[in-house]
């Protein structure tokens, strides 16, 4: 029955036993799996995020060597689904915005908000900068927004100031010229085209070095100044292969009319000739309707500003109405001459009140006034947190001086004072004869070690300060030596060491040393340079560094 019972509790337990085995086996396999799993999931994590930043990248370089339309064919096949991250998010809708525009292509949204909300919490300056320019220029050519636009402009600006990124710049500083220039702020214009023109240089980009000095050359013309104007404009031809086909015909018009108005029909004619060989645009037209009424060709003239006015420049339209007012008063036609005089009034008016309404001028000084006093509270919190510290130092310096003048007299006075102890105690016990030989013994041996002492240290003191007076060097003498040099100085003068530490702080022995030869002592420099054994450059460097522990009255 027993044995039963045993058999059956073995086989209870087997069982038992293998149950736990299969448990463990199957735990130990499910734990294998659940790894397998993490780090297939990993792996395909880190291979996706791998090939959204080279995607990324890829377009970023295409856009950066000016190949838009590889950019925009990468953009549209890039999957989106797996764009996790908030980076990838943010640099996506700016490399996706920066394509649009570049291609000439509608941006309908925001997007390029997520991308400045991140990079302001993220404090990439350079990416903010970007793109805070393209939310401008977005603005400004899209939306027709300019006081939003130059606001923008001017914070990219602000935010480029420390970026080693030159295109960056050159495209800030090249935009707000043009905004400038347009809104006849002809000052500022060419103030931004001369920084456009200097990054163009440092990059060799010659397209770029060409208008540059064609905002230059039209500010010069609106400031009423022909002979800078036609320099310009001069300087503007050396780039001239560089420019798209449409700038190259408004620069040799532009060219043609500085000698037109310069009274040079020759040099003139020449230049117009040439762009309606080129490309002639809208502008080409308004100027050789001008040579046409001047040479009384009226109806050529009035073919050419027909051909003009299909523009939607602003200036090329206000130069058609400035012509078209001519001919009709060369033509005798009074009337019609009043209603085109009314029309350009009208015109004149009308571009005025927007200028007025956008007011740039206030607004970009504005903008530079209130960064300009961000800077300047920055620097007075940071010089009112120098001034605090180096006061505090200071203060500091001042205490720990006191402290180690006070510890020094107090140690002084505490051995004079044991020694007094020790000595009346003697005294005492002696007089009233209740003392051991053991006691007094051991009494007098406090007091010989003390006197011993602190005797050995001032006779080693006055030994030593004695030979500095006789003039004999200090080649073999010890840290101990100058410190009991000092010791004796204390008990000869306490008042000049106190004088000493009350000018200086943490004067080091050697320091105390060339001090009192030189005040106390009347020794000169090279006396004391011998005395101490080291030539003029470290005399020299002793006393500068004496200086430095000059305490501020």
């Amino acid at each position: 029955m027993k044995s039963n019972f045993l058999n059956h509790i073995k086989s209870r337990m087997r069982k038992e036993l293998h149950k736990l085995y299969l448990t463990a086996h199957s735990l130990k396999l499910i734990s294998i799996l659940t790894m397998l799993a993490t780090a297939i999931a990993m792996t395909t994590a880190c291979h996706q995020f791998s090939d959204h930043q080279a995607s990324l990248d890829r377009v970023d370089t295409l856009l950066a060597q000016g190949n838009v339309d590889a950019a925009y064919t990468y953009l549209r096949e890039m999957p989106t689904e797996g764009l996790d991250s908030h980076d990838d998010m943010a640099r996506y809708t700016l490399l996706k915005t920066e394509t649009l525009f570049r291609k000439q292509l509608p941006v309908d949204n925001d997007s390029i908000d997520y991308a400045i909300f991140y990079y302001e919490q993220n404090g990439d300056q350079e990416q903010l900068a970007r793109a805070c320019y393209y939310k401008g220029v977005i603005h400004f050519f899209y939306r027709g927004n300019t006081r939003r636009a130059i606001l923008l402009l001017k914070r990219a600006e602000n935010l480029v100031k420390q970026s080693k990124n030159l295109t960056l710049k050159h495209k800030v500083y090249s935009s707000i010229s043009y905004i400038n220039l347009i809104n006849k702020n002809y000052a500022t214009a060419i103030r931004y085209a001369r920084k456009a023109g200097d990054m163009a240089r440092k990059l060799n980009n010659k397209e770029w070095i060409g208008y540059s000095l064609t905002y230059i050359a039209n500010a010069y013309s609106g400031l009423e100044k022909p002979d800078s104007n036609l320099e310009y404009l001069r300087q503007s031809l050396n780039y001239y292969p560089y420019l798209s086909r449409e700038n190259q015909s408004v620069l040799l018009s532009n060219i043609s009319d500085a000698y037109h108005r310069n009274n040079d029909s020759a040099k003139a004619e020449e230049y117009i000739q040439r762009a309606l060989r080129e490309r002639p645009s809208s502008y080409t037209y308004a100027v050789l309707a001008d040579f046409y009424i001047q040479r009384g060709e009226l109806e050529r003239a009035h073919d050419c500003l027909l051909k003009a006015a299909d523009t939607t420049d602003v200036y090329t339209y206000e130069k058609v109405l400035h012509s078209l007012f001519t001919l009709r008063k060369t033509m005798r036609d009074y009337q019609g001459a009043t209603r085109i005089a009314d029309t350009l009034l009208a015109f004149q008016e009308r571009q005025e009140h927007i200028r007025s309404q956008n007011n740039i001028y206030d607004i970009q000084n504005k903008y530079e006034r209130e960064e300009r006093e961000k800077q300047i509270n920055t620097y007075r919190t940071y010089s009112t947190g120098l001034l605090i510290i180096l006061v505090l130092s200071v203060v500091t310096m001042v205490l720990y001086h006191k402290y180690k003048q006070a510890r020094d007299r107090r140690d002084l006075l505490q051995k004079h004072l044991l020694l007094n102890e020790y000595s009346d105690q003697l005294h005492e016990l002696k007089a009233t004869q209740h003392i051991t030989n053991k006691e007094l013994s051991e009494l007098k041996k406090k007091v010989s070690t003390l006197k011993d002492t602190e005797v050995q240290r001032l006779s080693n003191g006055k030994m030593l300060y004695e030979s500095v007076l006789c003039n004999r060097n200090t080649i073999h003498w010890s840290n101990q030596d100058f410190l009991d040099f000092l010791e004796y100085i204390k008990l000869i003068d306490m008042p000049y060491v106190e004088q000493l530490n009350q000018t200086y702080s943490n004067l080091s022995p050697k320091q105390y040393l060339y001090l009192t030869a030189t005040e106390r002592m009347g020794k000169t420099e090279q006396e004391v340079g011998d005395i101490l054994a080291i030539g003029p450059s470290s005399v020299r460097s002793i006393k500068s560094r004496i200086k430095s522990k000059r305490v501020p009255e």
